[in-house]
């Protein structure tokens, strides 16, 4: 608004008879009375002064300007004006010839940040320099948030460095920083980021304070030193490089100079020394063309009690909680694909939390070729229509460092080879029938064995009829509804200004009514699986050795006729293959709607979403090598997977029931979301064998009003009757819009967690989300 005053107050003063001075076509002076002195040396404007400049306007009440040296001191009631930039202060010393320009007791104010500064020069076209200054990016709320500091500079769409900095709170001092550096553009600079704090009840209050170091647009890293209470001190190390669009490294450590930790040592009493832990992980991304790429991640802690006793960093790095190298590469091509991948995994589950397990089984390396599916037939028809072949074939290397053999042969080479053919016997309609035929075989090279070599293979057929059908309720269109004339009579005479345009939909007779459209579809499958012509050659000790899963390298391994019956969870839920019958039943809900947006431009853009869906798969084993007799022990797992979701509604529920012990597995959520209020439970269930796993989970986000928040979620074990999380937070979001402080408590089984944080408003899309996205729980 400033802005268009000062422009349309340059014009009115263009069109009077109050020009006073101009200099040159970009400088012009106009004022009430003018005055020279000094032999014409000097140029007084008294009343309403203002002084055009290039782009700047200056105001006052009164202007002395120096003829022969161009310096211009204006008083009373001054500013300045620019693009984007209203500065507001007691007097101006301006000088035509340097363009340099002083501002006592200033007061900015922009769309990004308000300052007021004892005093502020401009430096530079966009550069600015304030003493004895305070700044914030809070534009009506200076006192909820600022930083005082001797020294700040401003560069406009850029940064503000701020020297011997002091934080202060609604006026009261809280932090002080010898430098920090705050964005009010959207490129990086180096400086201070925003300390955090948390407090651990047996250890103590932790302080960090990250320092972020801007090496080049396409490297940084941050470094942040931490202070961990009775446990000691530390350093977090960061540092990320792109080298392209698609290629970048991260690489990660945090080091602790730990005074209560030691191997073996089980309480949180100080140790009496100082034990050195650390954490290491490393990240590649290199895409070498459009066909070939890599990958590497690899993470090594020193100690493996590092996983509990700091899991809210190393889940970052290691979420499934294994730690240790990986890395493929990956080639594409039009006919075929190939790729080589590998891992040198740390087994966690040992005592000794310094121990690497030599018995662990590695996977040193993998390859893995497949061809595209060629089809052999090449014209459409209506028998027959296609006869696809191809190969997936996977070579593994199993390896073991310590050659002990007590839990059977652990060193081999194996190759997978899985030629087949897809037949389309016919598509008919609604109706389709296909048969699928795979040779599925397994060649092993056992190392350090008199009988080093031993092989399997199986024929397996897949056979399958569907029937589809669908239905669709109602048409998803925009109708035209006709309004209401609007009288005049109804608007307010007594009202100052003029009203707005109206957009040209709302200026119509009309309204736009959007409607939606339901699709359901249905499918009715009926799969047989057979398995045919099953051997095995070679080293009996390694047959022996796979027909229990504890003597596998993975469940490759296994041997089709036993697989159905050796009851491991994994092959539990899949449909045995040796004489099996499938029925499934798949049903979809799909929500078809006028895309408002698009439809304005070309009158038919809809979007797709899926909303609902409930699938049902049943099997039936018609003959195995078991003594399997009645019904019900014939009967395989009955799979039930269904959801839905709209707007603030989900719900999502997936049970294995096994007939035979009448097992379940079981997990199920749903989340419900009011105008304050959001709702999350989700419960899992494992009966099978020893699992007997029975979790539950909730939690809850309450919003009574916009300035503050609650949140609550827990995860208890229900056999154990403990609690494997808990947390509770709060969030005081002020209606400024300027600051959100944080306040979170935080329980596992290893410790227990009191953390507190500011999160500042910098323009980032970060803090915008924090409070659209509130009912969210992976916020929490």
């Amino acid at each position: 608004m400033l802005a268009i005053l000062s422009i349309a107050t340059s014009i009115s003063y263009a069109q009077d008879k109050n020009l006073q001075l101009k200099f040159s076509d970009s400088i012009s002076i106009y004022s009430e009375k003018a005055y020279k002195r000094n032999k014409g040396n000097t140029f007084e404007a008294i009343g309403n002064v203002v002084i055009i400049s290039s782009k700047d306007t200056l105001y006052g009440e009164k202007a002395s300007i120096d003829l022969k040296s161009g310096a211009v001191q204006i008083e009373g009631n001054v500013r300045v004006i620019s693009p984007g930039l209203n500065i507001y202060g007691s007097s101006i010393d301006f000088n035509f010839n340097t363009n340099k320009l002083e501002i006592k007791n200033a007061r900015v104010i922009t769309e990004d940040f308000n300052l007021v500064a004892n005093s502020l020069k401009k430096v530079g076209p966009k550069k600015f320099e304030a003493n004895q200054a305070q700044f914030t990016t809070c534009r009506d709320c200076a006192e909820s948030w600022s930083l005082f500091g001797q020294e700040i500079f401003i560069e406009l769409d850029n940064y503000v460095q701020v020297h011997h900095a002091i934080a202060r709170i609604k006026g009261i001092s809280v932090l002080y920083f010898p430098y920090i550096i705050l964005p009010i553009k959207t490129e990086r600079e180096s400086g201070l980021l925003f300390p955090t704090f948390s407090a651990v009840l047996s250890q103590g209050l932790t302080f960090e304070q990250p320092i972020y170091w801007n090496l080049d647009v396409d490297k940084d890293m941050t470094i942040t030193p931490r202070l961990l209470g009775d446990r000691g001190y530390g350093l977090d190390y960061e540092y990320r490089q792109a080298f392209d669009q698609n290629s970048w490294i991260e690489f990660n450590d945090r080091s602790i100079i730990d005074s209560i930790y030691l191997p073996g040592k089980t309480n949180w009493d100080t140790s009496g020394s100082q034990y050195f832990r650390n954490f290491t992980f490393l990240e590649s991304h290199m895409q070498f063309s459009k066909n070939f790429n890599s990958h590497f991640a690899g993470g090594w802690p020193r100690d493996l009690d590092m996983l509990s006793d700091f899991d809210d960093y190393m889940q970052n790095y290691s979420p499934d909680g294994n730690s240790g190298l990986y890395g493929f590469l990956d080639y594409r091509g039009d006919n075929y694909t190939m790729n080589i991948e590998g891992a040198y995994t740390r087994n966690n589950a040992i005592s000794d939390p310094l121990a690497l397990d030599e018995e662990f089984v590695q996977i040193l390396p993998s390859v893995n070729f497949s061809t595209k599916a060629y089809n052999l037939i090449g014209k459409d028809r209506s028998i027959l229509q296609k006869a696809l072949v191809g190969i997936d074939a996977t070579m593994t290397k199993f390896s073991q460092v310590d050659k002990n053999d007590d839990f059977g042969i652990r060193n081999a080479t194996r190759l997978d080879a899985r030629p087949y053919m897809d037949l389309h016997l016919f598509d008919i309609g609604a109706a389709h029938f296909k048969m699928n035929y795979t040779f599925d075989s397994q060649f092993y090279r056992l190392n350090n064995q008199d009988d080093d070599y031993f092989s399997k293979y199986a024929n397996v057929f897949q056979t399958s009829a569907s029937f589809t059908m669908s239905k669709v309720f109602g048409e998803a269109n925009v109708k035209k509804i006709q309004r209401q004339n609007i009288s005049s009579k109804n608007i307010d005479q007594e009202l100052i200004g003029n009203l707005p345009e109206l957009d040209k939909n709302e200026s119509l007779d009309y309204e736009l009514v959007y409607k939606n459209s339901y699709k359901h579809s249905q499918e009715f499958k009926f799969l047989h699986h057979f398995t045919s012509s099953s051997e095995e050659i070679g080293n009996g000790r390694f047959k022996d050795q796979i027909t229990s899963p504890s003597g596998w390298f993975d469940y490759e391994d296994a041997l089709k006729e036993d697989i159905a019956k050796l009851g491991i969870n994994d092959i539990r839920t899949q449909i045995p293959v040796l004489n099996t019958f499938e029925f499934r039943w798949n049903n979809t809900l799909v929500k078809k709607s006028v895309n408002s947006t698009l439809y304005q431009i070309n009158k038919r853009k809809y979007d797709y979403k899926k909303i609902g869906y409930f699938n049902v798969s049943q099997g039936y084993i018609l003959s195995d090598n078991s003594t399997r007799r009645n019904f019900k022990n014939r009967l395989t797992r009955l799979y039930v997977d269904m959801g839905y979701t709209l707007q603030d509604f989900n719900f999502g529920l997936r049970d294995y029931y096994f007939h035979t012990d009448s097992n379940h597995k079981l997990e199920f959520n749903v989340e419900k979301k009011f105008t304050r209020l959001s709702l999350l439970s989700s419960y899992s269930y494992n009966s099978i064998d020893d699992s007997k796993l029975k979790t539950i989970r909730v939690g809850g986000q309450f919003r009574p009003f916009d300035a503050i928040g609650f949140s609550a979620l827990q995860e208890y074990d229900l056999n154990a009757e403990n609690n494997i999380k808990k947390i509770y937070q709060v969030d005081y979001m002020p209606d400024n819009n300027c600051w959100i402080l944080n306040l979170k408590f935080r329980e596992n089984v290893v410790n227990t967690r009191y953390s507190f944080n500011f999160v500042f408003n910098f323009g980032s899309d970060d803090f915008a989300n924090y409070k659209e996205n509130y009912f969210s729980f992976n916020r929490i």
